[in-house]
């Protein structure tokens, strides 16, 4: 066949098969292109799951009559006149193709008046790819209706998925675009059946309403604010406690310069903030906002603007991550992350556990025959102790049950605390503070280790010798394509270093940063911890128990253990009295 050029519905059915993957993606188009045009109020109403018909209705800035019959040729924008405009991108939607790509597979009418215009127009599209345009009543703003999706396309209508599961895609773009704008109103119906609606959210306590409505009350009450900045740099938004976590990673949303993005380097840096304190096989949860500046971010990458290039990749992962770690490292057993925002200097100020009550010595048997006598006599020091010391957030002992846990009265009611856990992370964090206060110890290899490198290892090795360097490493090249490694962490001896550094080297070509040599050093500490903690069956006295729940107030990240496992569990007064049935 000869070369020809496509006809142009045939050209936008094309382009609509990257754009527009399901309902979903008609939606999210649509109403992008609303917030783009100012819009404080956006109404979506949709049926039969989208594949009926969807209707996004809003009060944004309208289009000129003129402009109509441009709003469904492909490329056409008002967003980006020049290349100055594309490299820095403030809107949305800039590629000018959603619309006409939307029309090639669909029924489409969209109205529209901008501001003390006479009337609206009309515009709608003909099956051989005409447009008309007519004079509508409406008022300020658009309404887009897409009717009979890829009816023109029958075999991608096969591909949709039931009306149910269509609908669960709308509902979670829309949330996703919800989060991007609290000073926006929006609502949803589906079927004629309102699902939700919010007003616009200018305080904090209505930011957190819609947040509610997405990830649920639970999250707010476990939920840490961060705000973090550099002087080019802002990350802002919502991230859970380790131990409130997913087992798939559905609750995570990012956000960059208010675009929302699935990104790898940015998730990876979000799992390496949260790498020793998230229990194997669960998924944090999480709202960020990253305001960068658009020049140094590419969302060019993709049709669906889903991903995103960043110019200084390494700088941005590291800002993440030290950012979420900085917050993570402030929550501490005992202290909710209400409490977190009211007192957040508490925690610092907990003045050690006076240890001077000394139980008797005495045989087990004997223990066992005088525990109700002890226990009196704990809750008697308690009561003193509460009378006579500053708040602590973990209370005072009482009692140790089976040898395992630590049971403590707070003003809360009762605490349990998993004597293992909770020593293994105060020894984990200890570690790791020695760790980082002392200069890295090397060992000189008596007969240094050799590997070859290839010809984009060799590029990386060249560029990032410092890292290598900074983590203990002395490695030199001593051919076109061979290294030699004289020097090594000594914490890492007998372990595997020449795969270690391959795959230090792989991480940097595919992602451009790696924390794998760290997490080595970090497994090695955890694991030493681990070992060198308390294991049950261990008798504690009341002032050593005490002692735990002092290092626990003071110790980062001792709401669970080094393997993400909870280290203690409050009982509240509200929750005795209804085991028991009090008040009722």
């Amino acid at each position: 066949m000869r070369i020809h050029e496509l006809d142009t519905i045939l050209s936008n059915q094309i382009a609509a098969g990257e754009v527009i993957e399901r309902p979903a993606s008609v939606i999210k188009e649509l109403v992008e292109n609303s917030l783009d045009a100012n819009a404080t109020q956006i109404n979506v109403d949709v049926l039969k799951g989208g594949l009926g018909m969807i209707r996004v209705t809003d009060n944004g800035d309208g289009i000129h009559q003129d402009d109509l019959p441009l709003a469904l040729t492909r490329h056409a924008t008002s967003k980006i006149q020049k290349y100055e405009d594309l490299v820095n991108v403030g809107s949305l939607g800039f590629r000018g193709e959603a619309l006409a790509s939307i029309a090639s597979v669909s029924r489409m009418k969209l109205s529209s008046a901008i501001e003390n215009a006479d009337s609206g127009f009309m515009i709608s599209n003909g099956v051989d790819g005409s447009v008309s345009v007519k004079p509508a009543a409406h008022p300020k703003g658009t309404t887009t209706e897409v009717a009979d999706l890829f009816y023109q396309t029958p075999a991608r209508r096969k591909f949709m998925r039931a009306e149910r599961t269509e609908f669960h895609h709308i509902e979670t773009v829309m949330q996703r675009l919800a989060l991007s704008e609290y000073d926006v109103g929006f609502s949803l119906s589906h079927n004629q059946k309102e699902v939700f609606r919010f007003s616009p959210a200018h305080q904090e306590t209505q930011k957190e309403k819609r947040l509610a409505h997405v990830f649920g009350n639970d999250f707010l009450s476990h939920a840490l604010n961060l705000n973090y900045e550099t002087q080019d740099l802002k990350l802002t938004g919502w991230i859970a406690e380790p131990t409130f976590s997913r087992g798939q990673a559905d609750m995570q949303f990012f956000y960059v310069n208010g675009r929302f993005v699935r990104d790898k380097l940015l998730s990876h840096a979000v799992r390496e903030a949260y790498r020793d304190v998230l229990f194997h096989g669960r998924h944090p949860v999480f709202v960020l906002y990253l305001t960068i500046d658009p020049a140094t971010v590419d969302v060019n990458v993709h049709p669906t603007k889903h991903e995103v290039r960043f110019r200084e990749s390494q700088i941005i992962y590291s800002f993440i991550r030290r950012g979420i770690k900085e917050v993570l490292s402030t929550v501490r057993a005992g202290v909710s992350c209400a409490e977190m925002v009211e007192a957040p200097l508490i925690l610092d100020s907990a003045p050690a556990m006076p240890v001077n009550h000394e139980l008797p010595k005495s045989s087990p048997v004997v223990q066992q025959q005088t525990m109700p006598m002890r226990m009196t006599q704990s809750e008697t020091v308690v009561a003193e102790q509460i009378n006579a010391a500053p708040h602590q957030p973990l209370g005072y002992a009482v009692a140790q049950l089976h040898q395992t846990y630590i049971v403590a009265q707070n003003e809360k009611g009762m605490v349990l605390v998993d004597m293992h856990a909770a020593h293994e992370r105060i020894l984990y964090e200890k570690l790791k503070q020695q760790a980082t206060l002392q200069a890295i110890s090397k060992q000189q290899l008596l007969v240094p280790m050799t590997m070859m490198l290839t010809a984009s290892e060799l590029e990386i090795f060249d560029e990032g010798k410092e890292i290598f360097a900074s983590l203990g490493f002395d490695i030199d090249l001593i051919g076109e394509h061979e290294v030699a490694v004289r020097e090594i962490p000594a914490l890492l001896k007998n372990k595997n270093l020449l795969q270690l550094i391959k795959d230090t080297l792989a991480d940097l070509i595919v992602e451009g940063n790696s924390t794998r040599i760290e997490s080595m050093k970090d497994h090695i500490l955890a694991t030493v911890a681990c070992h060198a903690s308390l294991r049950s069956p261990h008798q504690l006295t009341i002032p050593e128990m005490n002692a735990i729940l002092r290092d626990m107030e003071r110790t980062e990240n001792s709401g669970c253990c080094n393997h993400g496992r909870p280290t203690w569990r409050q009982f509240t007064f509200t929750e005795l009295d209804k085991c028991f049935l009090r008040g009722q």
